[in-house]
C-alpha cells in the first residue's frame, strides 16, 4: 500500500486531496477515484462599484457577494497588477469590503474567488475615477476696498460638497483670531472680523478638503486715516431755550462721513450714553438743576475723531404772563408790569391806570424777591417766585389761598391778598412751579408734588375737595418731572413717559373719553399717551409732545386750541388724546387760556386757536386752527409764557416784547400804549429807570 498527495497552492492557500488507493505499489482504480466527493465552484459578484461607475476620488471601496457555494480564498488585481490573496471561510451570500488605490480615470477591478479544492470564478468591473475636486473660494466685494476703520468684517463664499479639513484667514501673512465656519446650501461660509494696519492690507481665505486639496481667495483692502469728527445738526431743545421739566430729552442726528460710533450728554458731573439708531438720531434723558445748565454733547465715530458741543438749557421760566399782568428774569432779579388790582405786580401797593402816587407800572419795575431768582409763575391775578435756594415766594390775589402762604393744618382758609412777596413754607426745595386760575402746584427735585388753593374739582389731587392754604402733598404721585395746570384741571409728567390728570373735566380736559361736572380728587393716568417727554395746558385743554416727534391735545375746542374741525369741529370738545399734524417738526409746547403754541426747529413760537384779541401775534384777526405762522418778526425766541389774551417773549438777546390784548399796561409798552386795544404785532417790553 502507499500514499499518493495531490497538493494544490494557492497563495497561503494548500489544499489537500487526500485519497487512499491500495497499500503498496498499487494503483488507484476508477472506482476509487469516482467515490470522492465532487465540490462545486463558488460563484461572486460585484455590489459596488457598478460597472462604469464614476467615484470621486482614491482609495476606492468595492464590495462583491459569494454566490453559489462556500469560498475559500480570494485574489484580485486592478489593472492587471499583481493579485493581492486572502484566505477566507465565506458562505454564500456573504459579501466581502476592501479598498484599492485606484487611479485618476478608468480602472479594471478582477476578483477570483476559489472553493477549498481551487475551483474558482472570476467577476470584473470597470469604473472611473474623477479627477479631485478642490474647494472654490471667492470673498464677498465689499462696499469699499478704501476704508477708515481699524477693522472690516468680510465674508467669503465656499463652493465644495465634500468634507473640509482646516480654514483659517489671514492679513499680511499674520493669522486672524475667531474666523468662523458655517455650513450654507452650497457649501461653506467664512467669516472673520480683520484688523487693518494703515495702509495695504492682503487679506487671504483658505480652506482645505478632506481630499487634501485647497482653496484660497485674497482681497486687497486699503486703510486711511480718517481725520473727520462727526457733526450734531437739529438739536432740541434749541439752545438757550427756557424748559420747564426737571428732567428733558435732548436729541439731534449725529452725521459722519463713515457712522458714528456714540453720543454721549454731559450735564455737571452726570453723562449720560444717548441712544443712537441707524440715522444717526440719537436722544439722552438728562436731569437739569433750576436755572442756567451748560450741556456738553459729545459724539465719536469708529476712528477714534470726537466733536464736542456747548449746549445751554434754561430749567424754569424766564417770562411769565397773567390775566393782564406780566414779569421776567433778568441776572436773577424780578421785573412786572401790568394789571395792580390785587398788588400781583408787588410793588407793595395796588394801583389802576393812571394812577401817578404811586404810578402805575405800564413799564418794567423791579420787585424786591429775596435770593438769585431763577423762575417765575404768574396767572390771573397772583405771582410766584422761585429762587435758586428752592424758596418760593407769591403776592398778588389770595382769594382762594393760591398763594399757599397760611397753614394748612388750620380750619381757618387764608384769603388775604398780599402786595409784596412772602415766602411760602414747604418741607422740600422745589425746583417748578405750574399754576392755574385759583390753585397752585410744586414740584421737587426727588419728584414730589405739592399743592394748594381752590379745590372744589379735585385739582389739588389729595383725594378730597377741602380747598387749603398751605402747601399739601399728593401723595399718590411719584418721580414726576414735569407739571401743567388749567384753570381748575392739573397734570403730571413721570420719567417714564406717562401723564396724569385730576380735577375739573367738565370740557374733557382730563382725557378720559367723556366729560362731567363731577370732582376727580385723584391722580389718574391718561390712556393712550405713552414716552411724552413735554405737556403743557391752557384754560381747559392740555397738549402733549412725544419723545419721536408726535403732537397729541384734547380738552375744550371752542375756539379750535386743540384742533380743527377734522378732529371735532367748532364748539366740539376733544374727549381724549387725539393725535395733530402740524406739518412741522415739533421741539417745544406752549399753552394759555384758548390759546396754543409750538416751537418750530427754527426757534420761532407758532401759534392757533383764539386770536380775536391779537393772542397769537400775528396780523390776521380771525381764530387759526393749525401753527401755520409764527409770532410776527421774532426769531431766536428761548421763552415765552402765554396769558390769558396775550403773551410774553423772551429773544436771545434778551430783548422782552410782548403781544394781544394791552388792558392796563400789561405788554409794558409804557405810556404810549393804547389800553384796551389788541397788539397783533409784538411790542418792545420798556424798563422803568
Amino acid at each position: 500500500m502507499y500514499w499518493k498527495y495531490r497538493v494544490i497552492t494557492l497563495g497561503a492557500v494548500a489544499a489537500f486531496a487526500v485519497a487512499t488507493v491500495g497499500c503498496g505499489d498499487e494503483e488507484p482504480n476508477d472506482e476509487s477515484v469516482n467515490n470522492q466527493q465532487e465540490i462545486v465552484a463558488p460563484g461572486v459578484e460585484f455590489v459596488s462599484p457598478s460597472d462604469a461607475q464614476i467615484v470621486d476620488a482614491s482609495p476606492v471601496a468595492f464590495e462583491v457577494r459569494i454566490t453559489d457555494a462556500p469560498a475559500s480564498g480570494l485574489a484580485w488585481s486592478l489593472n492587471g497588477g499583481a493579485p493581492v490573496e486572502k484566505t477566507v471561510d465565506l458562505q454564500p451570500g456573504d459579501t466581502f469590503t476592501e479598498t484599492v488605490d485606484a487611479e485618476v480615470g478608468p480602472n479594471t477591478l478582477e476578483i477570483t474567488v476559489f472553493a477549498s479544492d481551487g475551483t474558482s470564478s472570476t467577476a470584473k468591473v470597470v469604473f472611473v475615477v474623477d479627477e479631485p475636486s478642490a474647494p472654490v473660494v471667492a470673498i464677498d466685494e465689499p462696499a469699499s476696498t478704501v476704508v477708515f476703520t481699524p477693522s472690516i468684517d468680510i465674508t467669503a463664499a465656499v463652493d465644495f460638497d465634500g468634507a473640509l479639513a482646516e480654514h483659517a484667514v489671514t492679513v499680511n501673512d499674520n493669522p486672524v483670531e475667531g474666523a468662523t465656519l458655517s455650513a450654507t446650501d452650497g457649501g461653506y461660509e467664512v467669516s472673520a472680523q480683520v484688523p487693518l494696519e494703515v495702509g495695504t492690507n492682503d487679506i487671504v481665505v483658505e480652506v482645505v478638503a478632506e481630499n487634501g486639496e485647497f482653496g484660497q481667495a485674497s482681497l486687497l483692502v486699503t486703510r486711511d486715516e480718517d481725520t473727520e469728527a462727526p457733526t450734531l445738526a437739529d438739536l432740541a431743545p434749541h439752545d438757550g431755550r427756557s424748559v420747564r421739566n426737571r428732567q428733558v430729552v435732548v436729541h439731534g442726528v449725529a452725521v459722519d462721513n463713515l457712522g458714528v460710533a456714540s453720543v454721549e450728554v454731559t450735564v455737571g458731573d452726570d453723562t449720560v450714553a444717548a441712544t443712537l439708531d441707524d440715522d444717526g438720531r440719537f436722544a439722552a434723558r438728562v436731569e437739569l438743576a433750576p436755572g442756567e445748565n451748560t450741556l456738553t454733547l459729545k459724539a465719536s465715530d469708529e476712528a477714534g475723531n470726537e466733536v464736542e458741543h456747548t449746549h445751554s438749557l434754561y430749567f424754569g421760566s424766564l417770562v411769565a404772563a397773567g390775566g393782564a399782568h406780566s414779569g421776567a428774569v433778568i441776572d436773577g432779579e424780578v421785573y412786572a408790569w401790568g394789571r395792580n388790582n390785587r398788588g400781583q405786580v408787588g410793588l407793595g401797593f395796588t394801583s389802576s391806570l393812571g394812577d401817578t402816587d404811586p404810578d402805575h407800572p405800564v413799564v418794567a419795575h423791579l420787585v424786591d424777591v429775596p435770593g438769585d431768582v431763577v423762575s417765575i409763575a404768574f396767572t390771573q391775578n397772583s405771582s410766584f417766585a422761585l429762587n435758586a435756594a428752592g424758596e418760593v415766594y407769591a403776592w398778588g390775589d389770595n382769594a382762594e389761598g393760591q398763594l399757599c402762604v397760611g397753614d394748612a393744618t388750620d380750619e381757618v382758609l387764608d384769603e388775604t391778598h398780599r402786595h409784596a412777596p412772602e415766602k411760602v413754607t414747604l418741607t422740600e426745595p422745589v425746583v417748578a412751579i405750574a399754576r392755574g386760575y385759583d390753585h397752585t402746584l410744586f414740584l421737587t427735585a426727588q419728584g414730589t408734588v405739592f399743592a394748594c388753593g381752590e379745590n372744589d374739582d379735585g385739582q389739588l389731587g389729595n383725594g378730597n375737595t377741602d380747598s387749603a392754604d398751605g402747601p399739601i402733598e399728593i401723595t399718590s404721585l411719584s418721580d414726576v418731572i414735569g407739571l401743567a395746570a388749567g384753570s381748575s384741571a392739573s397734570y403730571a409728567l413721570t420719567a417714564t413717559g406717562d401723564v396724569y390728570a385730576w380735577g375739573d373735566n367738565g370740557d374733557g380736559n382730563l382725557g378720559m373719553g367723556t366729560s362731567d361736572r363731577d370732582p376727580h380728587p385723584q391722580p389718574a393716568q391718561i390712556t393712550g399717551l405713552t414716552n411724552v417727554i413735554e405737556i403743557a395746558a391752557g384754560k381747559d385743554h392740555a397738549l402733549a409732545l412725544t419723545q419721536t416727534g408726535e403732537l397729541w391735545g384734547w380738552g375744550l375746542n371752542r375756539s379750535l386750541q386743540v384742533g380743527p374741525e377734522g378732529i371735532g369741529g367748532f364748539e366740539s370738545d376733544v374727549l381724549e388724546p387725539v393725535e395733530l399734524t402740524p406739518g412741522m417738526p415739533v421741539t417745544g409746547l406752549l399753552a394759555g387760556a384758548n390759546q396754543s403754541f409750538v416751537y418750530g426747529d427754527d426757534a420761532r413760537a407758532y401759534g392757533w386757536g383764539q386770536n380775536g384779541f391779537g393772542n397769537l401775534g400775528v396780523p390776521e384777526e380771525e381764530d387759526l386752527a393749525a401753527p401755520d405762522q409764527p409770532v410776527f418778526g421774532l426769531e431766536g425766541l428761548v421763552d415765552v409764557s402765554v396769558g390769558a389774551l396775550h403773551a410774553v417773549g423772551l429773544r436771545g438777546d434778551g430783548r422782552i416784547f410782548a403781544w394781544g390784548w394791552s388792558f392796563e399796561g400789561s405788554l409794558g409798552a409804557g405810556e404810549s400804549a393804547i389800553n384796551a386795544w389788541s397788539y397783533r404785532i409784538p411790542v418792545l417790553v420798556e424798563f422803568a429807570e
